[in-house]
This record gives structure tokens, C-alpha cells and sequence, in this order.
């Protein structure tokens, strides 16, 4: 958290590379040579749909946050140490690095849901990216069966952006938009990882409920939330279907 620079140059390095190889992936995997353009990247309102995710996944977080306040598990978000606060350029490269880390992960994860579902109904196919989603994550600092657990709704959550819109730029959204409430806004553990924050949260109350050092993705709180969050999507897309 203290090299925005850096991270985001990883996170723009790391998000060539997976789009090349997810490129050639898809190339490989369908006749006729499809690629990125393929997996919902195409047409017009990719802004719109970015912007919505965005606030739509920092909504979630917060009510999750607002939750566990609200119950006496977590400490009103305060402000954080100094040194901990990003200043300058530091802010933006920060928010671009957390912007390229999720829309690698989503043409990764919700790519394979695409490459699923042209074979298989589509709530398998949502189950098993959501897996693999959950399982990606296990080399995190802290991780464990709970956490993988958590990320599994969070699979289902962002697998249901894109089943209601077709295409990657909602889950994108919803992704950068939970993981910059998560950690740069609230200074909560994000996945196991701690990062430069301009507000900083204490997760206080039962491990089983809050995430403990993972985060708040391995709580039951948000679990929950997670679920009654796609449940909500899958009503809105079944509404405008």
C-alpha cells in the first residue's frame, strides 16, 4: 500500500498479460476466432455500467460495514494513521491499480464462466467459476475454508452482473467498487492484504461473523449479504428478461 506507483504498474502488467493469454484462450477454444471482444467487452454503456458496479459494490461493503457496526463487531471507521494515508498522485494511482486488479480477475474467472455456460446451464456454471473463484484466493495471507466460502457468494454475486447484463463491465464495477470501500476507504483487511487507507475499521466481535485478519469476506455477515445481494440481481434481470 505504500508504492501506488508500483502497484498499479503491476496491476497494468498483470492485466496484459491475462487479457493476451485470455485472448488466445478464447481464439483456441471457439471456431471462427473468437476473442476478447467476445466475452461482453463490446458496445455501447460500458461507462455507465462500470459506474453503476462501482457504486453498487462500495454500497454493499458498506452495508456489510454497517452492519457489523450497528451489532458491536467492528469500530466506526476513523481516520488512519498518516503514514497510512495516500497523498497526492498516490490516491489516483491507487484507484487505477485497484481498477486494473479487478478487471483482471473478472475476464479470468467470469471469462470461464462464459466458456462454461455456452455448455452447461448456467447456474453450474455460475457454481463452479464461483469455486474457482474462491479457491484462486487460498494463497492469501489468512485464508482458509471460511474464506474460501465468502469469495464463493462473491463469485455468485458478480456471476449475476453479468448474466444480467451479458457482459463484464457490471461485474467490473462491482468488483473495484467493493474492494476500494473494502481497503483504501474503510481500512479494512482486504483478502488477508492490508493496504493504504484513508479510514481505518477494527473488526472486534466473533471471528465467524466478521472474517477476523481475511476480512469481511470471510464473515457470515457478508456471506449473507453477498447472497441477498444476488438474489436481488437474479429478480432484476428475471424482471427485465
Amino acid at each position: 500500500g505504500g508504492q501506488p506507483g508500483l502497484f498499479a504498474l503491476r496491476g497494468l502488467t498483470g492485466l496484459l498479460a491475462v487479457a493476451l493469454l485470455t485472448d488466445l484462450f478464447q481464439r483456441g477454444l471457439w471456431r471462427g476466432g473468437r476473442g476478447l471482444r467476445h466475452l461482453g467487452l463490446a458496445g455501447p454503456g460500458a461507462g455507465r455500467e462500470l459506474l453503476v458496479g462501482t457504486l453498487l459494490g462500495g454500497g454493499v461493503m458498506a452495508l456489510v460495514v454497517g452492519i457489523l457496526c450497528l451489532a458491536g463487531w467492528a469500530t466506526w471507521p476513523a481516520p488512519a494513521p498518516p503514514e497510512a494515508v495516500p497523498r497526492g498522485w498516490g490516491i489516483l494511482l491507487l484507484a487505477v491499480g485497484f481498477g486494473l486488479f479487478a478487471a483482471q480477475e473478472e475476464l479470468i474467472a467470469r471469462g470461464l464462466l462464459q466458456s462454461l455456460a455456452a455448455r452447461w446451464p448456467f447456474p453450474a456454471a455460475a457454481a463452479v467459476q464461483a469455486a474457482f473463484f474462491g479457491l484462486a484466493h487460498l494463497a492469501n495471507p489468512h485464508a482458509g475454508v471460511a474464506s474460501t466460502a465468502g469469495i464463493f457468494c462473491a463469485g455468485l454475486f458478480f456471476a449475476a452482473a453479468y448474466a444480467r447484463t451479458g457482459r463484464l463491465w457490471l461485474p467490473t464495477g462491482l468488483h473495484i467498487g467493493w474492494n476500494l470501500m473494502e481497503g483504501p476507504m474503510l481500512g479494512l483487511p482486504l483478502s488477508g492484504l492490508r493496504t493504504a487507507r484513508f479510514l481505518e475499521t477494527h473488526l472486534t466481535g466473533p471471528v465467524l461473523a466478521t472474517g477476523g485478519s481475511f476480512g469481511p469476506e470471510a464473515g457470515l455477515v457478508a456471506a449473507l449479504t453477498l447472497l441477498l445481494a444476488t438474489w436481488w440481481l437474479v429478480g432484476r434481470g428475471r424482471r427485465a428478461r
